[in-house]
């Protein structure tokens, strides 16, 4: 064997495919692992439910997941949960909204206000999706491709706004998912032979 043809090993971080879903409430990820089955992605506490929570301090600090939650009516604090009911929304569509938020006349999408800052959903979900991507990357390797889920009832302005966070977050998107899908793939109904399934989201 030649000299030339003995390389170093590579040390390039392995790239994984993802799924993200990126709830209201709590969010996860999963990894596709190379024997085809899919593993939960845990964070530092070995967690692997994070909650949807992203928080602006007055100083301008940002915190996300269980930080942002332990910092819900704290003096400073500006903590959004549930973000994801107003994705996609013009501010003339928003009802009951508990957030101060000023409108933009450029195109009618809401800012909601932190600080000094004036944030549109797609902003405060890409922070979060940020959390998770550098979750995964930090657990798993980089990123090579991710999918989301998103509710079966979001209409294209919400995806629209879905895809934009995504984008924001860095994530490599390969596409939305509906969430009642996603479900019925989990289980395998693409692998099942016939019969009746019912996928209850």
């Amino acid at each position: 064997m030649s000299l030339l043809q003995i390389s170093e090993p590579s040390t390039a971080a392995p790239k994984v495919a993802v799924g993200i879903d990126l709830g209201t409430t709590n969010s996860l990820a999963a990894v596709k692992q190379s024997d085809g089955l899919t593993r939960l992605i845990t964070d530092t506490k070995d967690q692997a439910i994070i909650p949807s929570v992203v928080a602006y301090h007055d100083s301008g600090q940002l915190c996300t997941g269980r930080q942002a939650l332990a910092r819900i009516g704290a003096a400073g604090w500006v903590t959004f949960t549930s973000i994801k009911r107003y994705m996609g929304l013009a501010a003339n569509e928003l009802q009951h909204c508990r957030y101060d938020f000023a409108t933009s006349t450029a195109d009618n999408l809401p800012r909601f206000i932190a600080a000094d800052k004036r944030l549109t959903a797609q902003e405060i979900s890409a922070s979060l999706l940020q959390h998770l991507h550098a979750n995964i990357e930090e657990r798993e390797g980089k990123v090579a491709t991710a999918v989301v889920t998103v509710p079966a009832y979001f209409d294209d302005a919400q995806r629209k706004a879905t895809q934009d966070a995504a984008r924001l977050a860095g994530l490599p998107l390969a596409r939305l998912l509906n969430e009642p899908t996603a479900a019925a793939l989990a289980y395998g109904l693409d692998n099942k032979g016939d019969g009746y399934i019912a996928v209850f989201d």
